[in-house]
């Protein structure tokens, strides 16, 4: 294990734009923008370039939009002390906001970071982003939680693949935002929007809905293999008939699968030959199919 701090390294682009969008927010933009103007009186191009990255790198640090990063990271030892280096990287938008850990054999893993300019010039936004996501990591560097990647190849593969991950998603969220929740580092708010995802993931449960979500959202300990089982098969009790796509238990099945688009049928049909309309498929593989047709036209 490390024993030296783990050192963000923030990708140039996005300290720009963060300072950029900082300035703009907090105030003091004639005096950044006085300093910058006069960068470009420097006629070669690489100097000039240095010159502009040694500027934002000073505002970042004057502007203190590397502090979230460094306390909350201090709010998790544990992924300091086992990951070799911290990458913090522009996203793309705020779905692509996430950390995540960088696996290479006969080494410790990388950290990365993915977040907006606009989430770090917002220092309570990107804190917050920054305590769910570093839950995450450290329960992925935990041996007691027994993180893998991979699924069973039962649940690997398809629309099944798809809402088994979604519903994973849903149940981790609830149990890292429930710890959270008891440490005062979240909205008030926070356990009624984790429950109206996990009613939308897990419909069939119905009046057991809120029980059940209290099982993650009030948990002290889960592991990763207690999450997957609910997320493949949903609680015990009597069985639910099963999508023939996902496989997944339901009721809440497609009230009109022939009267699906012809692109959808079609893009179903590529995965699943045998299929036919008649064999049914549940709502969430109906939305699946219609939402991959819709990006790919």
């Amino acid at each position: 294990m490390s024993t030296r701090p783990l050192e963000p390294e923030f990708d140039p682009r996005l300290v720009e734009a963060a300072v950029l969008a900082a300035v703009a927010r907090r105030g003091g933009e004639g005096e950044f923008h006085a300093e910058r103007d006069g960068l470009y009186q420097i006629a070669e191009p690489e100097p000039r370039e240095a010159a502009f990255a040694a500027l934002h790198a000073r505002w970042f640090e004057r502007l203190a939009l590397d502090r979230p990063f460094r306390e909350t990271l201090a709010e998790r030892p544990t992924i300091a002390a086992r990951c070799g280096r911290w990458l913090v990287a522009r996203a793309r938008g705020t779905r692509d906001e996430a950390a995540d850990l960088l696996v290479a054999p006969s080494a410790p893993p990388t950290l990365l970071v993915r977040v907006t300019a606009e989430t770090v010039a917002t220092a309570e936004r990107l804190s917050l982003l920054l305590r769910r996501e570093l839950l995450h990591v450290a329960d992925m560097l935990d041996p007691r939680f027994g993180y893998a990647p991979s699924l069973p190849a039962s649940a690997a593969g398809g629309a099944r693949e798809s809402v088994v991950r979604g519903n994973y998603r849903v149940l981790w969220d609830a149990y890292v935002d429930g710890r959270l929740a008891r440490l005062e580092a979240v909205p008030l708010a926070v356990r009624a929007e984790r429950l109206a995802e996990f009613v939308r993931a897990f419909p069939h449960l119905g009046e057991r809905a809120v029980a059940a979500f209290e099982r993650f959202f009030g948990a002290r300990e889960l592991t990763h293999a207690e999450l997957l089982a609910f997320a493949v098969g949903g609680p015990a009790g009597a069985p639910l008939p099963r999508c023939r796509l996902c496989d997944l238990p339901t009721h809440a099945f497609e009230p009109a699968p022939e009267a699906l688009a012809a692109e959808v049928l079609a893009a179903i049909a590529r995965d699943f030959p045998s299929w036919r309309p008649a064999d049914g498929l549940c709502g969430r593989c109906a939305e699946l199919y219609a939402s991959r047709v819709a990006v790919c036209s």
